[in-house]
């Protein structure tokens, strides 16, 4: 059968991976400052329209596969940096223990299980939430639990803001829980659940 195509997601799709391309290598031009921010819109965009699918993911039983392909990448692409930091060690002439020990030590392993933080390359930290909100997903989803769930997307949103982005505005504090807001996926889980919510009601199954 041939695969459903959704066209304004795919064009959605192709200018948020533009955006990441922009939040990583902004341009050095006027309102480059305002532009990079605008471009901030890509991630949650991303994370959204896999929840946006995981209702078809659920239908076809292939909750396992999706995490298992993502993991997989996850392991691919640290195991790629891991490559990129020997090769830039022994192109520097630096002992290469020693060169690997000092990114790691910047982090100790708790910090790569728990919060997502990939000492060889920071901005891995979106594979890994990925994996963390396809767990929570997965057990709403066989827990039966859907609907609960998106009663918690403004409860989660407003503390992912309250604590982390505007916890000077509310608290008076700069991010009380940074952590606990980006690589606890907090937000990520929230945007996630409201993808979800948006097929709903578009008519999918519920």
């Amino acid at each position: 059968m041939k695969k459903r195509r959704w066209t304004c997601i795919d064009i959605l799709k192709c200018l948020a991976a533009i955006a990441v391309v922009e939040i990583h290598k902004p341009l050095e031009i006027q309102g480059g400052g305002e532009f990079l921010i605008l471009c901030r819109f890509a991630v949650p965009v991303f994370f959204m329209i896999t929840g946006f699918f995981y209702p078809e993911t659920v239908a076809k039983k292939r909750e396992l596969k999706q995490f298992g392909k993502i993991f997989t990448i996850t392991i691919g692409a640290n195991l790629f940096y891991l490559l990129w930091e020997i090769l830039l060690a022994v192109e520097k002439r630096e002992n290469i223990k020693e060169a690997l020990l000092a990114r790691f030590e910047e982090r100790v392993p708790e910090d790569f299980i728990l919060w997502n933080f990939s000492p060889l390359s920071p901005h891995l930290w979106y594979l890994q939430a990925l994996l963390y909100v396809l767990v929570i997903a997965f057990i709403v989803e066989h827990l039966g639990l859907r609907k609960l769930a998106y009663l918690a997307i403004p409860v989660l949103l407003a503390g992912s803001l309250i604590k982390g982005s505007y916890s000077l505005v509310f608290c008076g504090k700069r991010r009380l829980s940074y952590l606990l807001c980006k690589e606890l996926s907090v937000l990520w889980t929230s945007l996630f659940l409201a993808g979800l919510l948006v097929w709903i009601q578009k008519g999918g199954s519920s």
